[in-house]
């Protein structure tokens, strides 16, 4: 399983199912789907110690913070159409055979 990946994909959806309706505004979609995954990458910030970030990888099945954006944000196919500036070649590309989709 990616990392953190299976519950941010419904999230996503069910926040645009929602998206708008309480808001008494319009939103563009381009900067709104922007700013999901800018929150979501910005909810996992974290600075490690060596000596901690090697007790978690030990003793927590969770992975950690890091892979937790770099892990599943990728593997979204909504995100690329959020940042259609990221082409292949990029760092931040992955391509369709290489991306793992689980919702």
């Amino acid at each position: 399983m990616i990392p953190g990946e299976g519950g941010l994909t419904p999230a996503y959806h069910a926040w645009k199912d929602t998206e708008n309706q309480s808001s008494g505004y319009e939103v563009s979609n381009y900067t709104a789907d922007r700013q999901f995954f800018f929150v979501a990458a910005q909810m996992w910030r974290a600075n490690y110690r060596e000596e901690a970030l090697r007790n978690q990888v030990y003793t927590d099945p969770h992975t950690t913070a890091r892979y937790r954006v770099d892990g599943a944000l990728f593997n979204i196919p909504e995100f690329y159409d959020a940042f259609p500036e990221i082409q292949p070649g990029d760092a931040l590309y992955r391509n369709v055979s290489e991306k793992q989709i689980i919702w």
